[in-house]
């Protein structure tokens, strides 16, 4: 009962978003949608030399854990210069004002949009070059297995804690 309650708030699939991809392909019309979007946001972000090196596709929609809110995480991966690592706030401020002021969906997910440092490294399941069409780091099917009784004893555990915490007043305790 409670893998079945469970499977409802973190879903795993047997395959990725269909309405995102084919089997492992992203779906041509999705591509084109994505690189528009990504267009119009470099076009907001308004930066002469952006230096764009990729347009990634990552998080939950690029692998087999997405849920009914899961949003698209498109990012702009550029090179920042190290002498401007102002630049990093900058577009932080852009991505906020731009996903504020855009709803922006495909098929009714909503598209998030990043800047990301190509010096950083992006750790997800899965990551997919929009701009190259091909993956980076491409998902595996690897269902997690969960035990009833090991979830409970964990509850447990950390119910008691809590109520010793509360107990005595000092909710550092536990």
């Amino acid at each position: 009962m409670l893998v079945n309650e469970l499977a409802q708030i973190a879903p795993y699939h047997k395959e990725l978003n269909p309405l995102l991809w084919e089997g492992t392909e992203l779906k041509l019309e999705v591509r084109y949608k994505l690189l528009a979007i990504a267009k119009h946001f470099i076009d907001f972000i308004d930066i002469e030399e952006l230096h764009l090196r990729d347009i990634t596709l990552s998080g939950s929609n690029a692998s087999y854990g997405y849920a009914e809110t899961s949003d698209i995480d498109l990012h702009l991966v550029v090179d920042i210069p190290q002498e401007h690592p102002e630049l990093t706030e900058l577009f932080d401020a852009k991505k906020n004002q731009y996903n504020f002021n855009y709803n922006i969906q495909i098929h009714n997910i909503d598209v998030e949009l990043y800047v990301q440092d190509a010096a950083q490294e992006h750790v997800s399941a899965g990551v997919y070059s929009v701009l190259d069409d091909q993956w980076i780091t491409e998902p595996t099917y690897n269902k997690p297995e969960i035990n009833d009784r090991e979830v409970k004893a964990k509850a447990r555990n950390y119910s008691s804690k809590i109520n010793q915490a509360l107990q005595s007043t000092n909710l550092d305790q536990g």
